[in-house]
Order: C-alpha cells, then sequence, then structure tokens
C-alpha cells in the first residue's frame, strides 16, 4: 500500500470485508487501468470501507450502468470508462485510461462532476490523487439537520450487499427529501436503471 491510499485508510475507514479479485481480472486490466490501483486490489479486494460508505468495484459489473448514464453526453458518451468506486448511495466513480480523467456521477442528485483533462497525463497521480483526498463526507449525505444519513441508513437497514443500495423514494431528482423516512435498501442496478430515466444530468468541471 502507498502513502496515498494509506492517507484514504485514515480518513474513511478500514475494509469492513473482503472480496478477492480474480487473477483473471489483473490480467484484463493490466495497461489499462493503473497500477496503484490493481495494488490496492490486489491489497484490499474489491471491498467495502467504512461499514459499506464506499465501495472498490469490479470495472466490469457497471458497464452497462456507466455506458448509460453518460449516453447523450458529447464530452463523455464515445469513450471507454471504467467503474473504480461506488457508494452506498449509487454514486460512481469511472476513470477514463486515455485522458486519466475522473468522472463522479451522483446519480441521486442528477450530475456529473468531471476533472480537467491535465498534461502531461499521469494515470498513477490521477487516482492515487482521487484516493488520498478522499474524506468520508465526500460519499455521505446528511439530512436537514446536517446528521449522516449513512449512519442513520446503517442502523436501521444493516449492511449492504455487493449489489445494494441505500435509494431515495421518491427520487431527489423528482423532489424527494434527504430523509431516512425516504431511505429503503434496494438493488443497485435496477435503482439506477430506473433514475436514470427520470434524470435531466448536468454536467459540471471541476
Amino acid at each position: 500500500m502507498d502513502e496515498f491510499f494509506e492517507y484514504f485508510i485514515e480518513s474513511v475507514g478500514e475494509p469492513c470485508a473482503y472480496i478477492e479479485v480474480p487473477s483473471l481480472a489483473y490480467k484484463k486490466y493490466k495497461g489499462i487501468l493503473p497500477d496503484a490501483l490493481l495494488s490496492y486490489w490486489e491489497e484490499y479486494g474489491w471491498s467495502p470501507f467504512a461499514n459499506g460508505l464506499i465501495w472498490l468495484t469490479n470495472p466490469e459489473d457497471y458497464e452497462d450502468i456507466v455506458q448509460e448514464w453518460i449516453e447523450g453526453i458529447p464530452k463523455l458518451e464515445g469513450l471507454k470508462w471504467y467503474v473504480f468506486a461506488r457508494t452506498a448511495f449509487g454514486s460512481i466513480y469511472a476513470f477514463q485510461p486515455e485522458s486519466a480523467q475522473i468522472i463522479d456521477i451522483l446519480c441521486v442528485k442528477g450530475t456529473i462532476v468531471g476533472s480537467k483533462e491535465v498534461m502531461p497525463i499521469n494515470k498513477e497521480l490521477e487516482i492515487q490523487t482521487f484516493f488520498s483526498s478522499c474524506k468520508k463526507r465526500t460519499f455521505d449525505l446528511e439530512d436537514d439537520h446536517g446528521n449522516s444519513l449513512f449512519d442513520q441508513a446503517f442502523e436501521k437497514f444493516g449492511a449492504l450487499g455487493t449489489n445494494e443500495v441505500y435509494g431515495f423514494q421518491p427520487f431527489l431528482v423528482l423532489g424527494g427529501r434527504e430523509s431516512l423516512e425516504n431511505i429503503q435498501k434496494v438493488p443497485l442496478d435496477v435503482h439506477l436503471d430506473i433514475m436514470r430515466q427520470f434524470t435531466d444530468l448536468q454536467l459540471y468541471s471541476i
């Protein structure tokens, strides 16, 4: 583990389970995804951290999801994006190898936040910087009183499975409130697919 991921562990929390990455995945993504990310997989697997607030993911599981969410966005569609992390509320983080850019698809908010292309391209530094800059609040949501919705949902519903999220009903993009009363534990893929149909995405650069 490098110092960048050490910062991530210190800021976000330890893994709460271990999901082993098959050897074929390393062969598939070697030379495509940063070596640093593959080293994180080797040590921590595709595992949840901080009781499941943030997960390392198998990019293959999210190929259809990410394509659905970037469809119709000229700057993003047509490029190959690899989802390497996701949150308990269904936000997904994707990496683009040619530009080394990272996008945060905040599905519940209907926004995509993308990093600007930086020259020269440095895939390793981009992924390392992403993890070292993360805080728990980066991945959490708050209720009207500023309290962690993840902590409340975790206490009420228990831990998430690998294909589950805490979803809002009604969707926030349709006027739903960020409150525990509107949260359910739901299948990730189904929830994000339905939500996309009601979402008019906004793209922001940082």
